[in-house]
């Protein structure tokens, strides 16, 4: 099991930050992209309280990954993320799961989204990834932290730049 924690501080308040990410919208800006095929996004609790979703979609590995895991992944795989958020009070803390078609193991994490100041906000992830290959499941795990860490920083990118269009 590999673990894993970034944060990222963002230029609006949190109320504001959990307000524009817990949106249709904002996860279609955020996911729907040329390398993603059969895209698609479920709603599952949109209120005052929680907003949570289930994102199935086909991700293109071509060149992406090394040749050791694309024997086991191939060039596309399928890929389901639910999140969860709790919109109740601060901070704004949250769940996600991602499950990768055909890959044994589990990725999870907890997110946060705390105050700095009255204009300013960071989102925090603690994780782990858990792959159950025997011989290659360790370095399966350390490349897929690589990847979530390089996606957090895209998500943490994307956020700001949908902040500063809804500003």
């Amino acid at each position: 099991m590999q673990k894993f924690k970034n944060s990222i501080d963002l230029p609006a308040a949190a109320d504001e930050v959990v307000t524009l990410i817990t949106t249709e919208e904002y996860l279609r800006f955020r996911y729907e992209d040329v390398q993603v095929q059969n895209f698609s996004l479920t709603i599952e609790q949109n209120d005052s309280q929680a907003f949570s979703y289930s994102l199935v979609r086909e991700i293109d590995m071509a060149g992406k990954v090394p040749k050791m895991a694309r024997k086991i992944v191939g060039d596309s795989m399928t890929v389901t993320q639910q999140q969860r958020w709790d919109r109740s009070a601060e901070p704004y803390p949250g769940t996600m799961t991602v499950e990768a078609q055909g890959l044994p193991g589990s990725i999870s994490a907890a997110t946060e989204v705390v105050a700095v100041s009255a204009n300013s906000s960071r989102l925090v992830v603690n994780g782990e990834v858990y792959v159950s290959i025997p011989l290659v499941g360790g370095q399966l795990e350390k490349l897929l932290v690589s990847r979530i860490e390089e996606s957090f920083f895209q998500s943490g990118e994307t956020v700001i730049e949908y902040i500063q269009r809804g500003k």
